[in-house]
């Protein structure tokens, strides 16, 4: 899948999504048949790859305060608008 592999997806078993858009649907569904798909994180999990989609800088600060310290080493951790 072209978007993953932009995103420098490697082989992750899991992808969490936040605050994905409506038009996005699409592609979450292509991403399901490659890896399992959530759109939360679960407490005391490690997160490995994550795409959050953002509004502003203040979601921005708010997504890194819960995603950063789950974070394993070699995390991709995507921002986009």
């Amino acid at each position: 899948m072209e978007v993953l592999k932009k995103l420098n997806f490697k082989n992750h078993n899991k992808i969490i999504l936040l605050n994905p858009p409506e038009e996005f649907k699409g592609t979450k569904e292509e991403m399901s048949n490659i890896a399992s798909v959530k759109e939360f994180i679960s407490e005391g999990e490690a997160i490995a790859f994550v795409l959050a989609f953002v509004k502003d800088c203040e979601q921005i600060a708010q997504y890194a305060d819960l995603i950063l310290p789950k974070a394993v080493e070699g995390a991709v951790v995507v921002c986009t608008s």
